[in-house]
């Protein structure tokens, strides 16, 4: 069983995101997907309810939307599967890579199993570390946590947008040609805009989240799951560099003013195609 769920609450950024999602659907490579409704504006949550009506599609509501808590108890109880965790502003999915991604989760024994993220920290410094953005557009550091890319400094986030939405295929092509696999330290945070993990009878990362923390609302579920988990289960966090997802924003980014509008076409026409 594969599960895409999905903190869900944008329409302008799901209806990119679910081009890829029925896609994937189609060819049969996830089971079912799961939106959670954490919408602020009343006409999103009229989305959600729209596009639930789907075949495969499954609206989740959430008493407290302040809190992840009623997520991650919920999946807590998974022991046979899959479960992919995504942010409603994922815009791009580089699915001719997924089955071979699923395959790697299946064969390994990692925590988490992350693809290679346009717009997060940690990825776009193995992205150029492996030559996949070049160092004329800027230089990308190891930021586990805030940094220059998630502050959007001096448009360093706008401008690796703009540069995979004008090389995507190409960047695709030389990921997917990589077989790169990177494994992410223990005590290392990394911004989880879009995850695996398998639930099972070996190690369910909601599980151990939820016995390991003291933190009811799970308010920094990110730094629980990627610091203090890996290192009480003894297991490593991977970064599956073969397969390729784009994340739109940090909020901060939006502050920084970077031209969410603009990126947003671009990535809708990409997904078009």
């Amino acid at each position: 069983m594969i599960v895409y769920t999905i903190f869900a609450g944008r329409r302008e950024n799901l209806e990119i995101q679910c081009v890829y999602i029925d896609k994937l659907l189609n060819d049969n490579l996830i089971d079912e997907v799961h939106l959670w409704d954490f919408s602020r504006k009343h006409s999103d949550g009229e989305y959600l309810l729209e596009i639930s009506q789907k075949t495969k599609y499954k609206l989740m509501h959430v008493e407290n939307k302040k809190s992840w808590k009623e997520y991650y108890e919920y999946y807590e109880k998974y022991t046979d599967g899959i479960v992919i965790k995504s942010d409603d502003d994922i815009v791009f999915i580089d699915v001719n890579a997924f089955a071979d991604f699923i395959s790697f989760v299946k064969s390994n024994d990692y925590l988490l199993y992350f693809p290679s993220i346009v717009n997060n920290g940690v990825c776009a410094y193995w992205q150029q570390f492996h030559g996949f953005i070049p160092k004329t557009l800027d230089i990308y550091f190891h930021e586990q946590y805030c940094g220059s890319l998630w502050k959007n400094t001096r448009g360093k986030a706008t401008r690796l947008h703009q540069y995979f939405i004008d090389n995507w295929r190409e960047f695709c092509k030389l990921h997917r040609e990589s077989k790169h696999v990177v494994e992410h330290k223990q005590g290392h945070r990394i911004s989880i805009n879009w995850f695996a993990c398998k639930c099972d009878g070996n190690t369910n990362v909601y599980t151990e989240l939820l016995k390991h923390t003291n933190d009811n609302g799970i308010l920094d579920d990110e730094k629980h799951i990627t610091v203090t988990v890996p290192p009480i289960v003894d297991k490593n966090i991977s970064i599956y560099m073969n397969m390729v997802v784009a994340h739109l924003s940090f909020f901060s980014q939006i502050t920084k003013y970077m031209p969410i509008d603009l990126l947003r076409d671009g990535y809708r026409n990409i997904s078009k195609m």
